[in-house]
């Protein structure tokens, strides 16, 4: 039995080892029963801590509520839509500062590559959390497999103990073998929240190493769960109102941004498919979501982008005046006519978005005075 003395919301760094490390006692014969005073606990269910999410038999939810939420994956499958949900979760829930969107896509994919690889473990566990009010970004990967240590004890590195293990980890080029992986995952994620000012905590076997603001520091006493499996978590925390450089973080290495790329037309322009995002067009949040996502998409490619109305029947006017009115009002009549071209709008969905442009610029003026 396991038991909480109150349901209050926790970081993913305190939700996500526990969890792993249930679903690792639970292979080899154990049960659990999570109560919080005796009483079922509304948040941890909500989390699914007691029996994380697979990524790929549970895709639909994983795209509509990536966050919150422990999610297990287990091939390259399921880090790929965890990477795609969380990255357009982001997009759609506010704005980011240029290079964080390509930043989190990153330090996603490298970190659970590294489980699919190198852990020996069957899954891996991650859990994200956005915090508006912050401007904060917080995940934490884990995984319940032979850990740093042992991956690398028998490479060329031959690390000491679980502490030289991640300090070998973090720099360029350290990987148990070429032929897998060049070794930049570990070093490039801790180059990437370095140049954020973020924090990263790396823990496996008795080691940890925890760097906020750049300063790093280490432990080398941590309770673990065995020799052979002695497990990993990488927690890492950025803030999206601040700037990240890929290319500068990498040592002049650019990424390519492969979600920007898949939307490019013949004409360099990014083409934004209204119908096929899942949240529909009929109220204010959604509308909200999806101008986050423009703007997001334009403010890490500088491109033009034609918000393609195609195959939409109808749009609420809480959806167009949130989605098109408040862009046009942000941007101003210039900077909009410029970056953002409508297209594929019937007539009814004119008429409703016309509408909503006109009342948002007289409310703009009548503010002014």
């Amino acid at each position: 039995d396991i038991e909480f003395s109150c349901d209050k919301p926790v970081f993913p760094n305190a939700i996500t080892p526990v969890a792993g490390l249930m679903e690792l006692l639970r292979d080899i014969g154990y049960t659990f029963n999570i109560s919080v005073s005796g009483k079922s606990s509304e948040y941890l269910t909500r989390t699914s801590f007691g029996l994380p999410k697979s990524a790929t038999t549970e895709k639909n939810e994983l795209c509509e509520s990536p966050f919150d939420v422990v999610w297990r994956f287990d091939d390259y499958i399921g880090v790929s839509d965890i990477v795609s949900s969380f990255v357009e979760g982001v997009s759609q829930l506010d704005v980011c500062k240029k290079g964080v969107l390509d930043g989190l896509t990153w330090c996603l994919n490298e970190v659970m590559d590294n489980v699919i690889n190198h852990s020996l473990a069957k899954s891996g566990y991650i859990l994200g959390q956005i915090h508006k009010n912050r401007k904060h970004i917080a995940l934490c990967i884990f995984d319940g497999g032979q850990g740093i240590y042992n991956s690398l004890r028998s490479s060329e590195h031959r690390p000491r103990n679980p502490l030289d293990a991640i300090t070998l980890a973090i720099r360029e080029g350290v990987t148990r073998d070429k032929s897998i992986g060049q070794g930049n995952g570990m070093w490039g994620l801790h180059r990437i929240i370095e140049d954020n000012s973020g924090s990263l905590t790396i823990t496996t076997g008795s080691a940890s190493y925890f760097m906020q603001n750049r300063i790093p520091v280490t432990y080398n006493a941590i309770p673990f769960f065995s020799n052979e499996n002695q497990c990993t978590t990488v927690d890492f925390q950025i803030d999206y109102d601040k700037e990240i450089s890929i290319k500068k973080a990498l040592g002049g290495y650019d990424v390519l941004n492969l979600r920007v790329e898949n939307l490019e037309n013949d004409q360099g322009e990014l083409v934004f498919k209204v119908a096929e995002k899942a949240n529909g067009t009929g109220t204010r949040d959604s509308g909200s979501r999806l101008r986050n996502e423009i703007l997001n998409l334009y403010i890490e490619s500088g491109k033009t982008i034609v918000v393609d109305f195609s195959k939409v029947a109808v749009v609420s006017s809480s959806f167009a005046d949130e989605m098109i009115g408040k862009l046009y009002v942000e941007l101003g009549i210039i900077n909009f006519n410029q970056i953002i071209r409508l297209n594929g709008m019937n007539e009814t969905i004119l008429s409703i978005v016309q509408r909503s442009v006109s009342q948002r610029i007289v409310e703009s003026f009548t503010s002014i005075k």
